[in-house]
């Protein structure tokens, strides 16, 4: 494998997608959640503070989904649909390392995403709630960094699937795990109940294998700074890991056994 070609492909790929103007539009947008949420917040007899959190964080969540889905969807799906993925890789370049480049430099986005996204959200929680700089709870800085973490994953399985399917299927598909994986421990519990006997058993098996998002959805923790320990942080950069490189070796495969028409 090699990082000089790995890198090269990445910093390509970034140049290309930070010129879309739809990123500019999905961070406009973002931003102007988080004003909509200080907005309802004044208008509100809840707790301000805990408006401005969640609405703002549920934001910051879905702009890093939209970007890793949609664009992570249609990198690799783009350059099959024009035929030009035949002449990219005509060049000294595997196909594994075209797929990893193409994934890096979508990670990249996705960072400079969440940066502008997070300080936004910190500028608005810090200068417009009661809450100051000093008492921002780790609950909430974890619950960010979540957000990216959520948005690796969602991105690795778009692209990863987006390969041997189509872009549309790999967004369906995709979203389908996200909404499955955001609940699991509902679906287990529902399962639990229903009586049956060795497909109940497996169905409940299989909820183990999904991708677990709810991991990354802190809930009551952020809602009453309940501390993130260190074990629960580092179940979730494990979880990233092994679904990103899964997802990444599935790509990698299915590319590799791909027809391409130049």
């Amino acid at each position: 494998m090699n990082l000089t070609k790995i890198s090269a492909i990445a910093r390509v790929t970034f140049s290309d997608l930070i010129r879309d103007r739809v990123l500019y539009n999905i961070l406009f947008v973002s931003i102007a959640l988080f004003l909509i949420a200080l907005l309802t917040a004044q208008l509100s007899v809840l707790s301000r503070d805990r408006i401005v959190i969640d609405f703002g964080l549920a934001g910051q969540v879905l702009s890093l989904s939209f970007v890793a889905l949609f664009y992570g969807s249609n990198l690799i799906r783009k350059e099959m649909e024009r035929r030009t993925l035949g002449i990219a890789l005509s060049r000294p370049c595997s196909r594994f390392e075209f797929l990893l480049g193409k994934y890096l430099g979508l990670v990249a986005l996705i960072a400079l995403d969440w940066l502008l996204l997070t300080l936004s959200f910190l500028l608005i929680v810090g200068n417009f709630t009661e809450a100051s700089w000093a008492n921002l709870s780790l609950s909430l800085f974890a619950g960010i960094f979540f957000s990216l973490l959520e948005a690796l994953v969602v991105a690795a399985f778009a692209i990863g699937l987006s390969v041997p399917t189509s872009k549309t299927l790999a967004i369906f598909v995709t979203v389908s795990l996200m909404i499955i994986g955001s609940n699991v421990t509902q679906w287990r519990e529902v399962i639990s109940k229903i009586e049956g006997g060795t497909l109940i058993k497996v169905l409940r098996w299989a909820t183990y294998f999904f991708p677990q998002f709810e991991l990354y959805h802190l809930g009551t923790q952020l809602a009453y700074s309940v501390p993130v320990g260190f074990e629960q942080v580092l179940l979730a950069m494990i979880h990233t890991a092994f679904f990103v490189s899964l997802m990444l070796f599935i790509g990698g495969v299915s590319l590799r056994n791909k027809e391409l028409l130049s």
